[in-house]
């Protein structure tokens, strides 16, 4: 029996749908089993998948293949992020008896690691897909009626198509704004740095962003108009990390949504709104972290029937849309928006395209900011418990009494796990600390697994190590953590 419990084995499978699909293809009616409109990490991933299973694939990518995540967010902005991550650490050297000296950065030198690192990835990526002999096409696909799709002059007659389209970056309508300010996009590539930015937005973007340029001596100014940074994290991780991140020298203004920007001598002004009256900013640029849309705008998709909701492509557990053969992944599919939840879909939709029965889970999708300290979190927060009823159990423990955390030098952060009281359900887990975004794969795994509070709590961990505090996290539920004063 295989893993998903059917009673048939992977191979076996595989080769099932190896034979259906050689003979579907024999009438030559179809130029692919699959035509994906978009190579990001949902589409490559799909295409591949595919092709694994026997498909002939084609992927179609206007840009370069790897989406928005690869070429202009996850990957680059990890690249600097690693950067800045030694900035902070040479900064707090002597404290371990290592003296550096007169160290100086060089961001044109960051830059050149951030191209070398997504180059690499890029080319092994068009690599996999030529090994696999998935075709790519480097232009805009459209898609027409009867599951056709027009690219150029060609027209592709393709058994099915999966929408992987992204999404592009959101533009408020804020007075004033114009085109005189930055996204994400150009943000990755400023050389050399303003003395100063104003960041609109304490999303995840905003704030590895900001950390970035502080830690390379930018004055740092971000503007939110919520009580709370980084979107919808938990409130006790989001506090957590504005203290860690204003005693680094950011600053932040809540509940300050911005009003208007005017030009200023020397840069430009943001005008936000606050309880005490308007607040002014003025900073050399202007970065615009706020949201991102759909990239299905004038694609013809609601003129062929495809049903959708704000931009969004409806689907179901198996990617399926209303359109007979029409599958659609990644951000065009809803939230959250993450290369992961991409990836995982166009595996789950390739699967299907190719014969399988295959259905997404949303229960355990993992959310990362990579600043430092870093932020990890996976299904519900307090406040989303109780919205659905749950009667809730939370434990917590502190990285200030966590022998590794004293070992590294780095008291920060704390984790907790969130449970339903009656049956144990692990309902959430959110991290704040070091390597968080790496430790949260341990409660992904625990609720994907549909793992009791109790079975992780009892879970032997090593010791010393940071994943011991998620262990006594959950021995805090059961009344059971000798290590929590």
């Amino acid at each position: 029996m295989d893993e998903r419990g059917t009673g048939v084995s992977i191979r076996e499978r595989e080769e099932v749908q190896q034979e259906v699909q050689a003979l579907l293809q024999s009438s030559g009616e179809y130029e692919a089993d699959v035509v994906v409109i978009g190579g990001g990490p949902g589409g490559y991933v799909a295409a591949l998948r595919a092709a694994q299973l026997g498909g002939k694939a084609i992927v179609i990518e206007r840009d370069n293949v790897g989406g928005t995540c690869l070429n202009w967010g996850c990957i680059p902005s990890k690249a600097l992020l690693a950067c800045a991550n030694l900035i902070h650490h040479v900064k707090d050297a002597g404290r371990f008896g290592v003296n550096i000296e007169n160290y100086s950065i060089d961001v044109t030198a960051m830059m050149k690691h951030k191209d070398q690192v997504v180059t690499q990835l890029r080319n092994g990526t068009e690599y996999l897909l030529k090994r696999l002999n998935v075709e790519l096409i480097k232009d805009t696909g459209r898609l027409l009626p009867g599951n056709v799709v027009q690219v150029g002059d060609r027209r592709i007659k393709a058994r099915n198509v999966i929408l992987a389209m992204g999404s592009v970056v959101a533009r408020p309508p804020i007075p004033g704004l114009g085109d005189n300010y930055i996204t994400s996009n150009e943000a990755l590539s400023l050389d050399p740095l303003p003395k100063s930015i104003c960041i609109i937005g304490a999303g995840a973007v905003g704030l590895e962003m900001g950390y970035f340029w502080n830690a390379c001596g930018v004055e740092v100014t971000t503007v939110e108009m919520t009580d709370k940074i980084g979107s919808n994290i938990d409130v006790d991780v989001a506090s957590e990390l504005k203290r860690a991140l204003e005693k680094q020298g950011m600053r932040f203004y809540m509940n300050a949504p911005a009003k208007e920007v005017r030009d200023a001598e020397g840069g430009r002004e943001v005008v936000c709104g606050g309880a005490k009256g308007d607040i002014v900013v003025k900073a050399e640029t202007i970065l615009l972290a706020t949201s991102r849309w759909p990239a299905t705008q004038d694609q013809g998709l609601e003129e062929l029937g495809l049903e959708m909701e704000r931009g969004f492509v409806k689907v179901n557990s198996k990617m399926e849309t209303n359109l007979p053969g029409v599958y659609a992944i990644g951000d065009i599919a809803g939230h959250p928006m993450l290369a992961h939840k991409a990836h995982h879909e166009g595996f789950i939709a390739a699967e299907n395209v190719m014969g399988g029965d295959h259905h997404m889970s949303y229960r355990a999708i993992p959310g990362p900011i990579y600043t430092e300290p870093e932020v990890a979190s996976v299904g519900l927060t307090e406040p989303e418990a109780r919205e659905r009823g749950y009667e809730i159990q939370v434990g917590t423990f502190p990285n200030r009494i966590l022998g590794k955390s004293l070992a590294m030098g780095n008291r920060s952060g704390f984790a907790k796990v969130i449970s339903d009281r009656k049956y144990g359900e692990i309902l959430g887990v959110h991290i704040i600390g070091p390597n968080a975004t790496e430790l949260i794969a341990e409660a992904v795994v625990a609720m994907e697994s549909e793992a009791t509070v109790e079975e992780l709590a009892h879970s032997i961990h090593p010791h010393p190590s940071l994943s011991e505090g998620v262990m006594e996290a959950a021995l805090d539920i059961l009344g059971a953590s000798v290590h929590k004063p």
